[in-house]
Parts: structure tokens; sequence; C-alpha cells
């Protein structure tokens, strides 16, 4: 702490994980200092020690939280972590808001159902109810690279059917 008080340091660097976790607001600041009022509201929900970020244009919470597993962690400007990372502090506090870290794990859940929902793995279209796998046909276009086994009126195009045994 010292070092970073005799200045030319723009934060420090903290690791998330045990309990701590932060949201980040990336471009929610116009150049002329407004925020936007959507994020402010957003960041201002936590009640929880929030700041600017060290480019003066985005927001970041910090609070505590549980660590969690699969979720969505990023999208577009929008981040929340709660472990395996780092998130620099300012100290340019974001006046109104807690100068402390407060608890606040319902709020996380709700921020990231409704910015970050979670990523649920794509079915399966090959796989069969039986665990199996059955016959699939894909359209082959132009740019693909595969061979065309078709030319339709619309154009070039192709069939390739992928067929395995019935695992039981």
């Amino acid at each position: 702490m010292n070092v970073y008080r005799q200045g030319g340091f723009d934060g420090l660097f903290f690791a998330l994980g045990d309990g701590w976790a932060g949201v980040d607001l990336d471009e929610v600041i116009a150049a002329a200092g407004v925020i936007d009022p959507k994020w402010e509201t957003e960041a201002r929900a936590f009640e929880s020690y929030t700041e600017t970020s060290p480019s003066g244009l985005g927001l970041r919470v910090v609070l505590h939280a549980a660590e969690s597993q699969g979720l969505t962690y990023k999208r577009g400007n929008i981040e929340a972590y709660d472990h395996a990372r780092f998130i620099s502090i300012t100290g340019h506090h974001l006046e109104g808001t807690p100068r402390t870290v407060e608890p606040r794990q319902t709020a996380l859940d709700n921020f990231r159902r409704l910015y970050l929902p979670a990523r649920v793995p794509a079915a399966d279209p090959a796989r069969d109810r039986r665990g199996g796998w059955r016959q699939v046909q894909a359209v082959v276009g132009r740019r693909s690279g595969l061979p065309l086994t078709q030319r339709g009126a619309d154009g070039p195009s192709g069939q390739a059917g992928l067929l395995d045994r019935q695992e039981r």
C-alpha cells in the first residue's frame, strides 16, 4: 500500500474467490463523465462498494458471493466473476454507494439471470433418445470446403449423410 500511496499507479489488482466477487460494466461512462442511467441503476442496486474503472469509462462493483461453476461470465461489455480472476481497484468510489463490500449473492444471481444467462449445452441432434446415433443430413454450401454432391435449382448445394451404429 505504501508504494501505491506514493503515486504513479492507476490501481491495485485483487484476486477474486473465497467469497469475493466483482461485476465489471465496461464503457458505460461517456467521455464527459456521464454514466449511462441504466447501468448506474444496476450498479447501485448491488448496494456494495462501487467505483469507476481505471479507464474512467466503466463501473466496477465488489461484493461477497459464492463461487459458481459453468456460468456465463462475460457478454459484451458486461462481466461478473467470482473466482479465478483478478480485478483492478482504483479507489475512485462512486458517491452514494457503500464504502464497504457487502454480501450480495441474491443480487448477483438476479443480475446474471438477466444479463449473463447460463450457457446451456446444445442438444446433440445426432443422438437419439436411446443414447445411440441416428442419421443426420446437413446442407453443404459453396464456402464450406466440402465437396458439392448435388446442384440445386438455386445454385450449388450438397448433402452429407452421417450414420453411426446404434449404441445399446
